[in-house]
């Protein structure tokens, strides 16, 4: 997965050195569309029963730490 991430530059989504903007913004669009985009890739990487926890939380750090704290 952290190949995937690096080769497509979205690698500081999981690192959680991405910080989210404000909704105010300019950059705040951007980041939300690579976050989802980061976001869907983990939760169809994991498992279903995973997904079921996980699917409902909106940004990406969150999940992984989630994943992090289930499974270490």
């Amino acid at each position: 997965m952290i190949t995937t991430l690096s080769a497509k530059n979205k690698v500081e989504f999981i690192k959680g050195n991405l910080y989210q903007p404000l909704r105010t913004d300019a950059d705040y669009f951007d980041w939300n569309h690579c976050n989802n985009m980061v976001a869907s890739w983990i939760i169809h990487f994991v498992s279903i029963h995973t997904q079921q926890s996980v699917i409902w939380m909106n940004s990406t750090i969150n999940i992984l730490n989630d994943i992090n704290i289930r499974y270490s």
